[in-house]
Parts: structure tokens; C-alpha cells; sequence
């Protein structure tokens, strides 16, 4: 069985390269992280992700919610969100117009990474 590919979406660079070890560690494929909308969209183009996970707040002109929908629109990629805010307000940012499947808030368990 193949290895599924993931890019990680987060703007905390320390944040983003735990969950890239972690998934690592899972027996996941996460060839690179990225910090901004712009630059999700860039390395989507590149390594074709079977699944992004997503940060909702990123620095930059975009936020996580936006820039799941360019993702998907140009590149059909399903999404994960998530967040270090709990708060109502950030969660129903992500709608079913995203297609985000989940908000899972930051510090996450490790398991929350496994099936």
C-alpha cells in the first residue's frame, strides 16, 4: 500500500515541523510544510497531496478558510482543519463550503494524527 502524502498547512514554524515528525512517524509521506496561503498553494502544485492539513489563522493575505477553498477549487484536495483557537468565532470560519472535514485545536493528542 502506498504512503498517503499530507502538506502541512501552519504559520508557527516550530508547530509545523512537530506535526510533520509526527505524521513522519505514522508512516505518513510529508515531503514539506507551508506557512502562508500563497505558498499552500505553490507546494499543492507540486507534491499533489492526498490531504492537506490546514491552519485556520495564517499570517498573509489569506486565511486557512480561504485558501482550503482555492485548494480545492483548483486542486480537488480534501482538507483538515486546524486551529489553537477554540473559540466559536474561529471554528464557524470553517463551513461546508470548504468541504473542511474537521477542526481539531492545537496541542492535539498523537493519536488524533492515527486511524
Amino acid at each position: 500500500m502506498e504512503q498517503a502524502t499530507i502538506l502541512v498547512v501552519e504559520d508557527e514554524t516550530i508547530v509545523a515541523k512537530d506535526i510533520q515528525c509526527s505524521l513522519q512517524r505514522l508512516g505518513y509521506h510529508v515531503p514539506s510544510t507551508a506557512t502562508s496561503g500563497e505558498e499552500a498553494n505553490r507546494k499543492t502544485g507540486e507534491h499533489k497531496p492526498d490531504l492537506v492539513i490546514m491552519d485556520i489563522v495564517l499570517k498573509g493575505r489569506m486565511d486557512g478558510v480561504e485558501t482550503a477553498q482555492r485548494l480545492q477549487y483548483q486542486f480537488d484536495v480534501p482538507v483538515v482543519y486546524l486551529t489553537a483557537y477554540a473559540d466559536h468565532q474561529t471554528l464557524s470560519g470553517q463551513n461546508d463550503d470548504t468541504g473542511g472535514i474537521h477542526a481539531q485545536t492545537v496541542p492535539a493528542q498523537r493519536t488524533a494524527y492515527h486511524d
